[in-house]
């Protein structure tokens, strides 16, 4: 008799548990499969410095380093920013993050007043970072009336530079993939 009981109360907490997760996922209504949140890095000219304190408090270092040290060590793949399917090798990474520029001119030691190419190695840095964006799956929960963003790859951009040192627009350096967004991509 006792066993019956333990039985049947096992089945009532299983039937009753397994009904609360149905009941918990049909509550979920998926706003955006895929949206892009953008987050700017640097201040923009039109900015008080105070207000942007106020509205931003981001971490630049923390954040750049954070992304590249997970990329280095295998927990995070690095991808191409136009083709998220391709993933860079980790000396892809590197030569993305570290580069020669031998174009750079220079005053010649040994014959004044001509210039030489000197090659020069050129870091990307935090200061670097102008911008994220964000490839996000938003979830509504109509049960609590609670909004989920689950971020499934980062764009990292960088400023743009002419000849002069100017700034004339954003490029893209990388694109760093989350892990549910690697389960999900293996799934299809």
């Amino acid at each position: 008799m006792k066993k019956t009981i333990i039985v049947l109360a096992c089945t009532a907490f299983l039937a009753c548990n397994k009904n609360g997760n149905e009941e918990q996922k049909s509550n979920a209504v998926v706003w955006a499969e895929t949206a892009e949140t953008t987050m700017p890095m640097t201040k923009d000219s039109l900015w008080s410095q105070e207000d942007w304190d106020k509205t931003y408090k981001l971490d630049k270092p923390q954040i750049f380093n954070s992304i590249t040290k997970a990329v280095r060590s295998g927990k995070l793949k690095a991808c191409s920013f136009i083709n998220h399917d391709i993933d860079y090798t980790l000396p892809e990474f590197d030569a993305i993050l570290s580069r020669w520029d031998s174009t750079y001119m220079t005053d010649n030691p040994k014959i004044p007043g001509t210039k030489m190419n000197v090659p020069i190695r050129i870091d990307t840095s935090p200061d670097d970072i102008s911008q994220i964006r964000f490839e996000e799956k938003i979830v509504f929960d109509t049960l609590t009336n609670t909004l989920s963003k689950k971020v499934t790859s980062a764009l990292i951009l960088a400023f743009k530079l002419d000849e002069t040192g100017q700034v004339v627009g954003q490029k893209p350096l990388f694109c760093v993939k989350f892990p549910d967004a690697n389960a999900a991509a293996e799934k299809k």
